[in-house]
């Protein structure tokens, strides 16, 4: 009888183990990936402000071009 309830303690304290690396494991992963989305949010983020800055440098040239008077700019001969 002792022997048959030794057995079943151990056998759980294993399964308890067993679930312990399992959450270990999945904890870890857990850190992994909201890691890596920061890094994608972050990306995003650098890729907007590039857009954003190419649209107002486009505007000003574009601005700038449509002040210059025909025939300056080698458009016209």
């Amino acid at each position: 009888m002792v022997g048959c309830r030794l057995l079943t303690i151990l056998a759980k304290h294993n399964k308890i183990n067993e679930v312990i690396t399992i959450l270990n494991k999945v904890s870890r992963s857990h850190k992994n990936y909201n890691r890596e989305l920061k890094d994608v949010n972050q990306l995003k983020f650098i890729d907007l402000k590039i857009y954003f800055s190419d649209f107002t440098v486009q505007s000003c040239i574009n601005n700038v071009k449509s002040k210059i008077p025909k025939g300056i700019n080698g458009s016209a001969h």
